[in-house]
């Protein structure tokens, strides 16, 4: 099969690989319908490796370089393992891509980004740029019939928004603000506006960017230096910068409350804490926010340049990079 595979530094090669084997017990094997390119995998294609094992296997997956990439995806259900009683063959899904040990304390306690053998299809396992995938059924969300699945392969990126708003703790009425209009900015506006806030401004310095988030029902899209015209009950930072920081403290008014997005600090381990209840029992702690995205969503997300037909070959990742202005870019993979 065909599959995207991340090599080294700069290599980023269109490999012909055997496909993955029946999924084992609890998994699944997924057709890979659309999936994303993200901000991290440019990252490890231009500086790598930062999350990719090079050198050693890891120690969750046993696995390393090359790896195929890709950990924004949708898929349809091709074969299913023993036990998976909850999806069946031709089911529609997106995948969470996370996996964990399932036996730490960090799992027993549903805080499972703090797994210390956290890992993550696409970085230290096979991802969703291939043919096929295979992926634990509990982390496979089936989408609604209303759900394009171009649009689905966006749920991970739209939970990070809308976790950082339930964190926030957004209530309707309230005046809402995010720093930075990236993909994640975006969505996590109209998660905003979907939230039932009263009004939504969005802080970012470029200008493209800005007359974009215009596009997408933001009341007001201003740069840095007009922060002081922002007076908000929750600031969420999705710039991922000191600067960025800075300007969510400025923008957020007396008892405003700020919180940085799950990716605004870069590559490295994201910091969590159980977004709701008591302690669960592994494999219970499930991705609610991705589903409130999907309902609440399901028809508002931004719109996304697509790349064109040509496939990427050896040395040629130049033209995988984000452009600065859209909320997102997916290929489908023929």
């Amino acid at each position: 099969m065909k599959a995207l595979r991340w090599h080294g530094r700069g290599d980023v090669r269109l490999d012909d690989i055997p496909p993955p084997p029946p999924p084992a017990a609890g998994e699944v094997q997924l057709r890979v319908l659309w999936c994303g390119i993200c901000g991290t995998d440019v990252e490890e294609i231009e500086h790598g490796p930062l999350l990719i094992p090079a050198d050693e296997p890891h120690p969750l997956t046993g696995v390393r370089a090359p790896i195929v990439l890709g950990h924004e995806f949708t898929g349809v259900v091709e074969l299913v393992g023993p036990g998976v009683d909850t999806l069946r063959v031709g089911d529609r899904v997106a995948c969470d891509v996370l996996l964990t040990c399932g036996r730490c304390r960090w799992c027993w306690r549903g805080e499972t980004t703090r797994c210390p053998q956290m890992a993550a299809l696409g970085l230290q396992a096979d991802g969703g740029l291939a043919e096929l995938c295979n992926a634990p059924a509990t982390a496979c969300l089936p989408l609604p019939s209303s759900v394009p699945a171009d649009e689905g392969c966006l749920a991970e990126t739209l939970a990070v928004g809308v976790r950082a708003l339930r964190r926030g703790r957004l209530r309707p009425g309230e005046r809402a603000a995010v720093v930075g209009a990236g993909p994640v900015g975006l969505m996590t506006a109209q998660a905003a506006a979907a939230f039932g806030a009263s009004t939504v401004t969005v802080i970012e310095p470029n200008g493209s960017r800005r007359k974009l988030a215009a596009t997408l029902g933001v009341d007001q899209a201003v740069r840095p230096e007009d922060v002081a015209t922002v007076d908000a009950d929750v600031v969420v930072e999705c710039a991922g910068s000191a600067t960025g920081v800075g300007v969510a403290l400025a923008a957020a008014g007396v008892g405003g409350r700020r919180r940085r997005s799950r990716r605004s600090g870069g590559a490295g381990r994201p910091r969590s804490r159980p977004d709701h209840g008591p302690p669960h029992r592994p494999g219970h702690h499930r991705a609610r926010t991705d589903r409130i995205a999907l309902a609440r969503l399901a028809r508002g997300l931004p719109h996304r340049h697509r790349f064109p037909g040509q496939r990427p070959g050896p040395g040629r990742a130049g033209h995988l990079r984000s452009a600065p202005a859209v909320a997102g870019h997916q290929r489908r993979l023929q």
